[in-house]
């Protein structure tokens, strides 16, 4: 939809939509593993907001930019990016994404803490918002963080939420995501799920073309296999994730799978 509200700006420009517009434009970038678009629609967002001054479009932008940094694995910038929209934040919308945004690049970067201190205050009031579409990615960070940290209790129960919320309101790239998080909790406490959530994700991460969070799946099943001592299974898995890494150029994965390939005894 993008190209359509392109010619529709050209025709009588409306900085509200197009700021929108290219926002969400970047984010299914970014869902897509597509980078670089994810990017520059953001970064023409950034650009038009602050030629009209308009701080409130310009903090939507620049949150928006640094999650698509967060997903490429570009976290130098992310965190750039999203302590710039921390900063200037001040209507509460703003705030609470801008948030959402440093706590997940922060997590991701290792700051975990800082990022659950960021991420975990959101989520009640976000609730009492009663605004889903927010609601739903501040609990998947939320949750990714609590895994991150060790709290699997605290994760379990965030992402078991969030999946059910994903589940009821149609959000199918979460769902996969969550599906994923379960999976690999499951590895740890309940060996009998870990499948039955790697196949739900990858069926709906499938069905959606969201390449990267697939080839997340790819790279948990490649070690679901490895301590199964499934060593053919698990290579194929962990070789299509490398491959779907290196085409797309996510940044930090590829290394970490190539990692987990080298420590495979010869099948």
């Amino acid at each position: 939809m993008k190209e359509d509200l392109l010619r529709m700006m050209d025709k009588r420009f409306n900085l509200r939509w197009y700021v929108r517009g290219l926002t969400a434009a970047s984010r299914a970038n970014i869902c897509l593993g597509r980078w670089e678009e994810a990017v520059e629609d953001a970064q023409k967002a950034v650009k038009v907001a602050e030629e009209y001054s308009d701080n409130s479009y310009a903090v939507l932008a620049i949150w928006t930019l640094s999650m698509a940094y967060t997903w490429k694995g570009d976290l130098d910038r992310a965190i750039e990016y999203g302590e710039q929209a921390f900063q200037r934040a001040s209507a509460p919308a703003d705030k609470a994404w801008a948030h959402r945004g440093l706590g997940w690049a922060l997590c991701r970067a290792g700051e975990i803490n800082r990022g659950i201190e960021l991420l975990a205050p959101l989520v009640p009031i976000v609730r009492a918002s009663g605004h889903i579409p927010t609601l739903i990615p501040t609990m998947c960070f939320l949750g990714a963080g609590y895994w991150l940290a060790g709290n699997d209790e605290k994760a379990g129960e965030t992402l078991e939420e969030v999946m059910e919320m994903s589940q009821r309101c149609g959000a199918r790239y979460y769902l996969g995501w969550t599906h994923r998080l379960l999976g690999e909790r499951a590895m740890k406490n309940n060996p009998t799920q870990e499948a039955i959530h790697f196949d739900k994700s990858i069926s709906v991460l499938q069905e959606i073309k969201a390449e990267n969070e697939l080839a997340q799946v790819y790279v948990s099943y490649g070690r679901l296999q490895k301590k199964q001592g499934k060593i053919t299974q698990a290579r194929k898995y962990l070789m299509k994730a490398l491959e779907i890494f290196e085409r797309l150029g996510t940044l930090l994965e590829p290394e970490k799978v190539k990692e987990i390939l080298a420590e495979l005894p010869e099948a």
